[in-house]
């Protein structure tokens, strides 16, 4: 599975959800989510609470930056503006996460709601 797709934050803020497609938020969360935790890094979750940080002080409010998420054989593989920025190797985590039958959801985070304040485009 590969998602691709630009972002423009109007302002760092907590907590900032992009994209998710997981159940509602519990201890163990099925699924996976994009999120911004604390308003300026950006993390790939996969089965709550295993968390990815692929970057962080993803730059300036009101500039475009492209993400690219990858997930195959148990990799996981974050680029940000065409640089790779994260790896994980994590099989067990990260292939179980896929096999979620929740809706997909664009600017927020489906358990606790947190919109992402900006744009997104997906590419």
């Amino acid at each position: 599975m590969s998602l691709s797709y630009w972002f423009k934050a109007d302002a760092v803020q907590a907590s900032q959800g992009h994209i998710s497609k997981c159940t509602a938020f519990g201890p163990i969360q099925n699924g996976w989510s994009i999120v911004m935790p604390n308003g300026n890094d950006i993390d790939f979750q996969a089965n709550y609470p295993n968390s990815f940080p692929f970057t962080t002080n993803h730059g300036l409010p009101s500039t475009w930056f492209h993400l690219v998420i990858s997930l195959d054989s148990g990799y996981y593989k974050a680029y940000k503006n065409g640089i790779q920025v994260g790896s994980q190797f994590s099989p067990a985590m990260i292939n179980a996460s896929l096999f979620t039958t929740q809706p997909l959801y664009f600017g927020v985070e489906r358990d606790l709601a947190l919109f992402f304040h900006g744009k997104l485009a997906l590419s």
